[in-house]
């Protein structure tokens, strides 16, 4: 029996435009009403999760920077963290910013950006709904290292956001081939790297709050799109990946469910836990 969803926000319960499908709200507002924990899994920073979650669904916890930090939304206080030691983080920083690319670092729940991106939205095409988080929730900065080294050793993930293609190949290939042995690498966009403490993932999260939580893998269903996603489907009794997933992750799960666009957690919500 389904005891937990543990669902991915972006490309998997989320339409492009931050919007919820009607049938994913009402299949979760059932298994909520059947006693199933609705847990959002994000690689976002916990102050950026959009808001219309929390409107649509009584949420208690909540993953998020790709599993780094769990946060207890009835205590409000995160209750567990697996966060980065703040020389790799600087030295990482140093690394990517020969790149001239845009970096972000996530800390306490909060997103902070190189300020130069303000006036250069346009540059890198970014979504619409994305830049009115970096409006009006994401934190600007001009010196990421000064953010950092002011809050030693809570950093939940580092962020490079908006890359362009030839640019996002090459960093990648690089940083995996010098740095794989020292952090955890991911993406949840085809533009961006994301990049965790070693340990750090949704599916280390999702195990630690199912500990405390007294709740088994078996008894868990997860919904995800991305590379950010693996380790919390590999981790849980049912794995579903949206059609419009990434396909080395639609190989690895157990049910490939509709597009995020026409509902495709709901729809597998009413199969297996309705």
């Amino acid at each position: 029996m389904i005891k937990l969803i543990a669902s991915d926000m972006d490309g998997t319960l989320l339409n492009k435009d931050g919007t919820i499908h009607e049938r994913n709200i009402s299949a979760i507002k059932k298994a909520i009403e059947k006693g199933i924990i609705f847990v959002p899994a994000t690689g976002r920073a916990n102050n950026t999760i959009p808001s219309q979650i929390f409107e649509h669904f009584p949420i208690r916890y909540n993953l998020s920077s790709n599993g780094a930090a769990i946060y207890d939304r009835h205590e409000n206080k995160f209750i567990y963290k697996n966060c980065m030691d703040t020389e790799t983080v600087l030295k990482l920083i140093e690394y990517v910013s020969s790149y001239n690319v845009i970096i972000e670092v996530y800390i306490n729940g909060n997103g902070y950006f190189s300020d130069k991106l303000i006036d250069n939205f346009e540059e890198y095409n970014i979504n619409p709904s994305f830049i009115n988080i970096y409006k009006n929730i994401k934190i600007p900065t001009a010196n990421i290292t000064e953010i950092v080294t002011q809050n030693p050793n809570d950093i939940e993930k580092i962020n490079i956001p908006w890359i362009k293609p030839d640019v996002r190949s090459i960093l990648l290939e690089n940083l995996k081939k010098d740095w794989n042995d020292k952090v955890y690498i991911t993406s949840s966009l085809n533009t961006n790297i994301e990049i965790c403490g070693k340990t750090a993932n949704k599916g280390d999260g999702l195990t630690n709050l199912c500990k405390l939580l007294n709740i088994k893998p078996e008894e868990v269903i997860v919904f995800g799109d991305n590379f950010n996603d693996l380790e919390m489907l590999q981790f849980a009794g049912i794995s579903v990946v949206m059609e419009n997933g990434e396909e080395e992750i639609k190989n690895i799960a157990d049910f490939v469910t509709l597009p995020n666009t026409e509902g495709g957690v709901g729809y597998a919500i009413e199969k297996y836990c309705l």
